[in-house]
């Protein structure tokens, strides 16, 4: 008997010193993430647009934007429109370039804006221009939208995809639906994806958010203990950190483990975002337009010091790709280790010169193809 109550002593220090180092560290009670702490006011930041077709661009009216971005009238990070006679005058002298990408083609996370990689390769190349349709948050269902969208338009000379290996490999079935943004941003809450999780689309009856309060309702509601619907039980546990998310994590992956035992999968699935390559490229050999997949490793790898070329062999095969050195990195050239994190200045500046290399590769010495064969 002693020993019983030594031992739930013991257990109840240890649960109430980590409890109390949760909560030191930041943690919030009742939520299972901490940007999902419910908000008085919903105030949506209307970042990013989608037109009929499902083409996602930036929101010209929209304020909210950072420091120093200039968006041209296709809402896209620009100096320049992207019309007949900018590109005509363009195509006097340079070689067009239509780069397609997430945020770090956007430019995240320079400072200035203008020191990013496609940046500083407009300023010092004289053979070429760039087009930047880079997007935040975007992947490679939108890459495909805007290439077709854009790529008669502009009749580029190259295609240059900037694939981001930390998270662009699809993990789920991605729509881009009419008039839907790929994100949803609301103050002082979140960046809110418009994908609903798939383990839960069945019970939504939807693939996609109609809008942003639809989306915030829903992560209230299935990671928060903060809503209308919760019991006695539920109120209880939002006094504890440790037990509110431990309670939180149980439920949500509930639902993730009885999706997955009807034969779905969650986790990178490289056939799926395979097809959507090759389904680009067959469309860039309709024009007789060449298409580069330009790798940009993560943080991740950065500090593993991976293989680009080895671990992604599968994924682009037979695809035109070229990839940075790892070993040509430190993290100290990201502002951080997590998969959302992104180039500083040096990530950009080296990431410019592996590029430029390639670029001069592709567009001016035609003769050489580097295939992952």
């Amino acid at each position: 008997m002693r020993l019983l109550r030594i031992t739930l002593l013991v257990l109840v220090g240890v649960v109430g010193l980590t409890e109390l180092a949760l909560r030191m560290n930041g943690y919030e009670p009742g939520v299972l993430i901490n940007k999902f702490v419910p908000v008085d006011t919903i105030v949506p930041e209307n970042r990013f647009k989608s037109d009929s077709l499902g083409v996602i661009s930036y929101d010209t009216s929209c304020h909210c934007l950072p420091p120093g971005y200039m968006l041209n009238q296709q809402g896209y990070r620009s100096y320049v429109d992207f019309n007949d006679s900018v590109l005509d005058s363009l195509r006097a002298t340079k070689k067009i370039v239509l780069a397609l990408g997430d945020s770090y083609t956007e430019g995240c996370c320079a400072n200035p804006i203008d020191s990013s990689f496609i940046d500083l390769l407009n300023q010092s190349a004289s053979d070429y221009y760039i087009l930047n349709f880079g997007v935040g948050s975007s992947n490679p269902v939108h890459y495909e939208n805007i290439l077709n969208r854009y790529l008669d338009v502009i009749k580029p000379d190259l295609v240059l995809v900037n694939f981001y290996l930390g998270n662009d490999v699809l993990r789920a079935d991605i729509k881009a639906p009419a008039n839907i943004p790929q994100t949803f941003i609301i103050r002082d809450f979140s960046w809110l994806s418009s994908t609903v999780p798939p383990f839960y689309q069945k019970e939504i009856g939807q693939t996609n958010f109609k809008n942003h309060i639809q989306a915030y309702d829903f992560y209230i509601k299935h990671f928060t203990l903060f809503h209308e619907d919760v019991n006695w039980f539920e109120q209880l546990l939002t006094q504890s950190v440790l037990a509110s998310r431990a309670y939180l994590a149980a439920k949500n992956g509930y639902a993730v483990l009885s999706w997955m035992m009807k034969g779905n999968t969650l986790g990178d699935d490289v056939d799926r975002t395979r097809v959507i390559l090759l389904r680009m490229k067959a469309r860039c050999d309709t024009e007789n337009i060449n298409i580069h997949f330009s790798l940009i490793p993560s943080p991740k790898h950065v500090k593993k010091q991976t293989d680009l070329k080895a671990k992604f062999d599968e994924l682009f095969q037979h695809l035109d790709c070229s990839n940075p050195e790892t070993s040509n990195f430190t993290i100290a050239d990201f502002d951080g280790e997590k998969t959302s994190n992104h180039y500083i200045n040096s990530g950009h500046l080296k990431h410019s010169l592996y590029l430029n290399k390639q670029l001069n590769r592709l567009l001016i010495d035609t003769n050489e193809e580097v295939l992952l064969e």
